[in-house]
């Protein structure tokens, strides 16, 4: 992969990180996440990146300022994919595509749960299909989470659009929407 001054995003803010196995098209990889409950350390998660011989590591809101680390990914024969929302304090790594809403994005109210579903809408176009629609619900909760500023239209669209009783279908969600109904439909 060559430095693309287009893409957006690196691995940064993960102090500690959730890995989670896959196994897609007979390649290995992993996805990384933030996960306050684990009790590996940064490097130790990267180490076993390293150990692991994966194709491809996908970075979901983290990874812009992480360069090092996906040099050493990159020398290992990773891929690096990264979908974050994080400002960069060094150049994007040559060895990563960076999709990164804080440049040459409209909308740097979109956190990175909004990038990976904006990412996940372009496979969809690319494969004909709709998945990225199926987790409208889980976006709303995270750029709320998050605390975006919904005076960004795009954004304030996302929680309207995922907040609505059709588009909930996490199970977590859906449960706690109706044993909030009553309380909600006072307020």
């Amino acid at each position: 992969m060559s430095k693309n001054e287009d893409n957006i995003s690196p691995i940064s803010g993960c102090d500690d990180l959730k890995v989670e196995e896959a196994e897609i098209s007979m390649k290995k990889f992993f996805v990384f996440s933030k996960n306050n409950y684990i009790e590996k350390t940064y490097k130790e998660n990267i180490d076993i990146l390293l150990k692991g011989n994966y194709s491809l590591v996908i970075c979901p809101d983290s990874a812009t300022n992480d360069t090092k680390e996906i040099a050493k990914l990159h020398e290992n024969g990773a891929d690096v994919l990264i979908l974050d929302h994080h400002i960069s304090d060094v150049p994007f790594s040559e060895y990563a595509v960076t999709i990164n809403s804080q440049y040459n994005y409209p909308n740097k109210d979109l956190s990175g749960v909004g990038v990976v579903y904006k990412f996940c809408q372009y496979l969809d176009i690319l494969g004909g299909n709709d998945y990225a629609e199926d987790f409208i619900d889980l976006v709303a909760i995270g750029l709320m989470g998050d605390m975006m500023d919904i005076r960004s239209l795009e954004t304030k669209e996302l929680i309207f659009k995922g907040l609505q009783d059709e588009n909930i279908r996490n199970p977590l969600i859906a449960g706690l929407a109706n044993k909030n109904e009553f309380a909600l439909s006072k307020a």
